[in-house]
């Protein structure tokens, strides 16, 4: 930010996350987003985004973790107790604000979601369904999947499950993207779009 003000750059544009309205989470992750964004913002005609989950080509760890799950298993797990939802965001859609952002004069924050709610266990089943393969789910207790998470922490801290991924997946939240679509002019993709696009390029 300092070296675009001494530059006289006129467009500043950072992509934080969704997890920063996320009082709840205070990894270093949504922790560091929050303060760079506080930074960010003493730009003068900064843009702001927060993307929701993003998934397509090139995700290999979050929602394309799952992807790969359910091309190779024919058992895979089911989030027991699981009544969140998430609003995953297509990656060309993604992309699509981001143009828009280049080209357009809008300044502030913004919230970027998919068209369409879903709990992640209703997206693996989909994928399985897109994919047309017959997959049996087993149903993992919240307990049990919680105990997973504090070895995961206490063994192997960057295997990327833990805690705070727990947390994320059952207390995650969904927002209204009205206020995004009608300034951007852009309404993103469902689910089932997303996905078709993207497994049958895959």
């Amino acid at each position: 930010v300092e070296e675009a003000l001494k530059n006289k750059i006129k467009k500043f544009i950072f992509i934080s996350t969704e997890n920063a309205l996320r009082e709840d989470l205070r990894d270093a992750y949504a922790s560091s987003k929050r303060e760079a964004e506080s930074v960010v913002a003493s730009f003068p005609g900064s843009l702001i985004f927060r993307p929701c989950f993003v998934y397509g080509d090139g995700d290999t760890h979050g929602l394309g973790r799952l992807v790969d799950l359910v091309k190779k298993y024919p058992v895979l797990p089911r989030f027991g107790q699981l009544h969140s939802q998430i609003q995953p965001l297509f990656i060309d859609d993604m992309v699509t604000y981001l143009i828009r952002a280049l080209e357009m004069d809008l300044k502030g924050t913004y919230l970027l979601g998919g068209g369409e709610k879903i709990g992640l266990n209703d997206f693996m089943q989909k994928v399985a369904q897109i994919l047309g393969k017959k997959r049996f789910f087993l149903t993992i207790p919240y307990s049990v999947l919680s105990w997973i998470a504090a070895m995961g922490d206490a063994i192997m801290p960057s295997a990327g499950w833990g805690q705070v991924q727990l947390k994320n997946i059952y207390f995650s939240r969904t927002y209204s993207i009205e206020e995004t679509v009608k300034a951007f002019g852009f309404t993103p993709r469902t689910v089932d779009e997303g996905l078709r696009k993207w497994l049958k390029r895959s």
